[in-house]
């Protein structure tokens, strides 16, 4: 298989983002913008299961520490990480640098899975920018972790972060989770199912820029299935808040280009007294909305 066929797409950020189809033969550093310039010269491809990563993907092996040695041996001017067919068990959580494309043969067949009882988030990206998630499956276990333990996706001060083509399933928590200002959120053609939270209006999906102040911007969501059904809780929210307060404005939290488009969301009924919803927008006095759609 030819690795470098199978990028497929990404978003090019900015006040008219665009949804590109390309060939990685063929990137250049305009076609990928923000600090996406890394795939014009990206030569490192990484097999988790080739040596001396030897990650196994049996489904039964602790790959925990094979995995997070080839993410630690990307260069700074990026590489391919290839996750082959097979079930990864992980029992921590592991952390990427930035330029780093993490890939598998598709959502159903290349599973990276909690461990049992892990209680642990599966990623945690903190102040990175330019990761892309394409054709893998992130299962959170969540019927063997503790209630609200773990997220799938946990991101932090990051930007320009693609997740494109994979199913986010069974999380303890939520299945992505943003929390400060981010610029270049891209989230398109994938399945988000099932996160098991103490909370019934805790959300399958969240996106926090809390107190202070700051912009987040670029946030593009497409063509995702939201699936909350089976455990009766929220789907997706949005909160921008510039202080605990809903009446100070001394800070200013600015939110630019959101696009949440095409997406199919199911909710289920929680009980009598607790409220789900499909999709919350929250701001206050100090939050500023432009480009919202």
């Amino acid at each position: 298989m030819n690795i470098r066929t199978q990028i497929g797409h990404f978003y090019q950020p900015g006040t008219n983002a665009v949804f590109r189809s390309i060939s990685a033969s063929s990137i250049t550093s305009t076609e990928f913008s923000g600090d996406g310039s890394f795939l014009t010269s990206i030569n490192e491809i990484i097999n988790v299961k080739n040596k001396p990563f030897s990650a196994k993907g049996d489904g039964s092996t602790n790959d925990t520490i094979a995995i997070q040695a080839a993410f630690d041996s990307v260069p700074s001017s990026g590489g391919i990480i290839y996750f082959p067919s097979g079930t990864y068990l992980i029992s921590a959580a592991l952390t990427v640098k930035s330029k780093t494309f993490i890939t598998g043969v598709n959502q159903w067949t290349s599973s990276i899975k909690l461990s049992n009882s892990a209680n642990v988030n599966m990623f945690n990206l903190i102040n990175v920018s330019s990761i892309l998630f394409n054709n893998l499956q992130l299962d959170g276990n969540r019927n063997n972790q503790g209630v609200g333990t773990s997220k799938s996706l946990n991101l932090s001060g990051c930007s320009n972060i693609f997740v494109e083509n994979c199913r986010i399933i069974n999380s303890a928590a939520h299945a992505i989770y943003v929390i400060d200002s981010i610029t270049g959120l891209y989230i398109k053609n994938n399945t988000l199912k099932s996160a098991y939270l103490a909370n019934a209006n805790s959300p399958l999906m969240m996106i926090e820029h809390p107190l202070g102040s700051g912009t987040s911007q670029d946030i593009f969501i497409q063509n995702n299935l939201i699936d909350q059904t089976e455990v009766h809780s929220s789907c997706m929210k949005l909160f921008f808040f510039n202080d605990d307060s809903t009446t100070n404005t001394s800070s200013t939290i600015k939110v630019n280009n959101v696009l949440i488009q095409n997406n199919i969301v199911k909710i289920g009924w929680a009980g009598v007294g607790v409220t789900t919803t499909g999709i919350e927008l929250w701001g206050n006095n100090g939050t500023i909305f432009t480009g919202l759609i």
